[in-house]
């Protein structure tokens, strides 16, 4: 799977799916990063830890291994912290001002991006 970041969509390039003979759970995800992995691990990291802050009746763990250097491999695991499952959100309906203040966000992006390519 890669990210387009432009319009914020995955791309999901090999997606398999094996029996589940032991009886677990859950999803599995592997990753391949490419590029400067000392860059990256300090942003995965906190990415992992503020999504085990939000979900706390989740078990997330993640496994790093480094194919040329196995001595740099770790392993962090964020425990589950709750054992219910939160209620379903109720759907409310929006604000008045919300709205308003997020529609005129919006005419001013788009005026913005108007005059921008207008000095080019």
């Amino acid at each position: 799977m890669s990210h387009t970041l432009s319009q914020n969509v995955p791309r999901v390039h090999e997606h398999s799916r094996t029996r589940n003979k032991e009886g677990w759970f859950g999803s599995e995800v592997t990753v391949y990063i490419s590029g400067n992995w000392t860059t990256y691990r300090s942003r995965i990291l906190s990415y992992m830890r503020q999504l085990a802050i939000i979900t706390p009746y989740a078990e997330f763990t993640l496994d790093y291994t480094f194919r040329n250097k196995p001595k740099r491999a770790f392993s962090v695991k964020y425990a589950r912290r709750a054992q219910k499952m939160p209620p379903l959100a109720k759907e409310v309906r929006a604000c008045g001002w919300c709205l308003a203040a997020t529609r005129a966000k919006q005419r001013c992006g788009v005026l913005i991006v108007l005059a921008t390519l207008a000095h080019r």
